[in-house]
């Protein structure tokens, strides 16, 4: 098949598709069969109702640990959280038929072609932000492969335009496509004669009856924050992943010592190596090589696990391999909520809306707090992973700076020259030289400019262009049948616009001129798009919309899975000493546990180095002591 074929169906997946199915659990995967040649209809004969086919987990109320696959995180209600089931809803799914097709303008004509839109409102424009790092976006795109991959056709499958990227005739059209019409004066794709852009739609899962329900999407990770990028969402990837030795994961040894993550053979997404070149990791989640910051943080992820094994089995050697891989996961768990929930959620959110909305308590070191509230469903929203956490995606830089013990960038890699392209990390001193620049190198100010690295280069392989991130976050408004804007403002308290001119409470001017130049009615805008015209909140990288939006999701997570690592006094709970010790862990003292040779860092690692941040030995970072968890 060629490269272009495999790009669109890898662009299309890459952000936010499925992993395996677990043959250990029969029915958590939509079945992949055929959809309809219109586009935009999906007959009932696609879906199915999980509801039907699944049985209710059986749960040990007693279990200190939590199963791979996410269902128990709700005694009350098992099946919430768990891989496999359906994304939830703030508000009822908007399609054109109450079903599956595509919403349409209030005229009862197509929307506004995404592709135009992208060009109209997302524009190329370097604003280095002024105090966090790139290690923001990096985590931020970390922690969204912990919660959301939603279902879609596997790369190979045919592609939605033709092998010259051209608009196929529509008796031609592959089952479940959308080609998306590229203008032939496009600025970009009309060098290279491209008026095609494929785009999948996700894998339907019924909501109810047949006929009466709109179609629903499936989502194949755990929906708790769990640490399933690493470990993986069922037990077959898990099983795949464990040494089996001292509770540690599979890891590669270069011959002078350094610890990757495993190759595969059977990457889900191929990795564009040079001919010279075998390698592509092996993850709990299948896009680790997507690109290098993600895969660094991956490859520090796994480093940690093992050194928490090691760390455990001193103060406990009589703990088999068993006990150490789920004791090892279990502190990794509560480490990248803590990383979450103190440090990188009240950069996004803003500290006085966290503690208002009660994500953000003060470390206690004797209280005991349950958060739990078995009435929430933790499981992932379909406006949040479909819309408002995307808004990040501005924050992407060009490059990605390689930067020296002396914190000197030595060098520069183009953002774009690193999409599944993972071998040079294992060149002695890349890894180190990536943690010090995430911790370095300013991230892109959040606004509605967009790196070309992923507006017209996205994944491009080895051709000169690539897919469309922001033509594809759009689209998925209308493929996930997501709100309005104006629907989901109204419920967020904001009020309910008549007139373009109703949304200078949190926009430009200048955004509304434009909103009104390209859309007919206030009731036909993309709730992406206006969420991320909306003016931010101030100390925050969010405008109210998606601040209430996201602000919810974070919510459900912690108050309704009962393993959410703070709450306290539970057969699962941490006891108060271990909590304090986790309390001391930072991405700071990660990497320099984790990195090759990195002596020296700041303390917070989202933040630029500066008077009240300096750069110091990794002796004077604040490190956990593990002797609370012996026995």
């Amino acid at each position: 098949m060629k490269i272009q074929a495999k790009l669109f169906v890898a662009v299309t997946s890459a952000l936010t598709s499925l992993v395996h199915s677990d043959p250990l659990r029969p029915g958590v995967r939509v079945p992949p069969r055929s959809y309809s040649r219109c586009t935009n209809t999906l007959p009932c004969l696609t879906v199915i109702n999980t509801a039907e086919c699944r049985p209710q987990p059986s749960c040990d109320p007693e279990a200190k640990y939590r199963t791979i696959d996410g269902s128990c995180s709700n005694l009350e209600h098992p099946s919430w959280g768990q891989a496999g089931t359906p994304f939830t809803r703030l508000l009822p799914a908007h399609y054109e038929d109450g079903k599956s097709q595509l919403r349409q303008s209030v005229t009862g004509r197509p929307l506004p072609n995404e592709r135009l839109l992208s060009t109209t409102f997302f524009p190329d424009r370097n604003v280095p932000d002024t105090v966090n790092t790139l290690n923001v976006i990096l985590w931020g795109q970390l922690i969204a492969h912990d919660f959301s991959h939603i279902q879609f056709p596997r790369p190979g499958s045919p592609s939605c335009c033709t092998q010259d990227n051209q608009l196929p005739p529509p008796e031609s059209e592959s089952p479940g496509c959308y080609p998306m019409e590229i203008h032939p004066n496009d600025y970009f794709y009309s060098q290279f004669n491209v008026t095609c852009l494929g785009i999948y739609r996700a894998f339907p899962v019924d909501s109810g009856t047949c006929h009466a329900s709109p179609i629903e999407q499936i989502n194949n990770l755990t929906h708790v924050i769990d640490a399933s990028m690493v470990y993986g969402s069922d037990l077959k990837t898990a099983y795949r992943l464990r040494s089996f030795i001292d509770g540690k994961l599979i890891v590669q040894t270069t011959p002078d010592g350094r610890n990757f993550p495993p190759n595969t053979d059977k990457p889900f997404f191929p990795c564009n190596n040079d001919a010279s070149e075998h390698t592509c990791y092996d993850a709990g989640d299948d896009r680790v090589n997507q690109n290098s910051g993600l895969t660094v943080l991956q490859i520090a992820l796994l480093r940690l696990h093992n050194y928490l094994c090691d760390k455990l089995m001193v103060i406990n050697p009589q703990w088999n391999d068993e006990t150490l891989y789920h004791e090892s996961r279990r502190i990794l768990d509560a480490f990248i909520n803590h990383v979450l929930y103190k440090h990188l959620l009240p950069i996004m959110l803003g500290e006085q809306y966290m503690h208002e909305k009660g994500l953000l308590v003060d470390n206690c070191c004797t209280c005991c707090i349950n958060y739990h509230n078995p009435d929430i469903n933790p499981s992932t929203i379909t406006e949040f992973a479909g819309a408002a956490y995307r808004t990040f995606h501005s924050l992407i830089p060009r490059v990605i700076a390689l930067v020296s013990s002396d914190y000197e960038a030595e060098s520069f890699v183009r953002f774009d020259d690193t999409y599944f392209k993972p071998s040079f990390l294992q060149n002695a001193g890349v890894v180190d030289k990536c943690m010090r620049g995430f911790a370095n190198q300013p991230q892109q100010t959040q606004d509605h400019f967009f790196t070309q690295a992923v507006t017209n280069l996205l994944f491009k392989f080895n051709k000169p262009w690539g897919f469309d991130l922001e033509t594809l976050d759009l689209h998925r408004s209308l493929d996930l049948g997501l709100p309005t804007y104006n629907d989901m403002r109204q419920h967020c308290g904001l009020t309910r616009a008549k007139q373009f001119s109703d949304f200078v409470d949190v926009m430009s001017e200048e955004s509304i001129k434009k909103l009104e130049s390209t859309y007919v009615s206030v009731e036909d805008v993309h709730l992406y798009l206006g969420g991320v015209l909306e003016e931010l909140i101030p100390d925050t990288l969010v405008g109210p919309t998606f601040q209430c939006i996201i602000g919810q999701q974070f919510y459900q997570y912690m108050r309704g899975d009962r393993f959410y690592y703070e709450n306290c006094g539970l057969p699962w709970s941490f006891t108060r000493d271990q909590l304090n010790e986790i309390y001391k862990m930072s991405v700071a003292w990660m990497f320099c546990v984790t990195g090759d040779d990195i002596q020296t860092i700041q303390y917070e690692t989202f933040q630029k180095p500066s008077k009240k941040n300096p750069i110091g030995s990794c002796n004077q970072i604040l490190a956990p002591d593990f002797s609370p968890w012996k026995e």
